[in-house]
């Protein structure tokens, strides 16, 4: 079985759980969601106008006016990418541990407070039926699978409110000094800026989230093997 597969929780980091945690889900998910966000950013930044136009429709991003918002773009961003990091973090490194791949995190100590219980599923787990996450079996039947794609959702979307309240004040004090003052609104007329700025934030944001979320599952692991 899973249980069966999963390593014994280190007492220290190991070299490879450091590169596992900082190099392969830290740098990687940079790289990636930086490409991917720079990309996206080209699409969609590539040939802005001087404000107010013409046409309507093609205003230069500015900071915080919509219709591009910077502000807003940032925030999109990051529910999105939160929700997805979260979900292929739960998929990837919960199957890692239980094929035993990487071993958990046995030094870290188990979480005291019921919010961080309820975060990590920490009381969802038995031995006996197994659990939803890792070293343990799958959610069992519709109802119960839909449920934890809604629990899993849910803590996503918290974490997304938790990276975007602490990078946004340094963003935008990096967006102030970098933008053209407008009225009372910065606006980014060059060509590159709002693509570089999507590319550093979806960088900054992978390198946070992933190494993160995936110390805290292999924490989790290290609780209930």
């Amino acid at each position: 079985g899973h249980l069966a597969r999963v390593k014994t929780p280190t007492k220290h980091w190991t070299a490879y759980q450091l590169i596992y945690v900082f190099i392969i889900n830290g740098i990687g998910s940079m790289v990636l969601a930086g490409g991917i966000n720079f990309a996206i950013g080209y699409l969609l930044y590539a040939t802005p106008r001087p404000p107010p136009g013409p046409p309507p429709l093609s205003p230069p991003p500015f900071l915080f006016t919509p219709p591009v918002s910077l502000v807003v773009d940032a925030a999109f961003t990051t529910v999105l990418q939160s929700i997805l990091t979260w979900c292929a973090m739960v998929l990837t490194v919960n199957l890692d541990l239980s094929r035993g791949r990487v071993a958990p995190l046995g030094f870290v100590g188990p979480a005291s407070s019921r919010a961080a219980r309820w975060f990590l599923f920490v009381d969802h787990y038995t031995r006996a039926r197994g659990s939803a996450l890792c070293c343990g079996c799958g959610a069992r039947g519709a109802a119960r699978s839909a449920a934890f794609v809604a629990a899993n959702l849910g803590r996503a979307l918290l974490v997304a409110v938790a990276a975007f309240a602490v990078l946004i004040v340094p963003a935008v004090g990096c967006l102030m000094a970098a933008g053209t003052r407008y009225g009372n609104d910065w606006v980014f007329l060059g060509r590159w800026d709002a693509p570089l700025f999507k590319m550093v934030w979806g960088g900054v944001l992978g390198l946070l989230l992933s190494p993160t979320i995936a110390f805290c599952w292999m924490a989790r692991a290290g609780w209930i093997v």
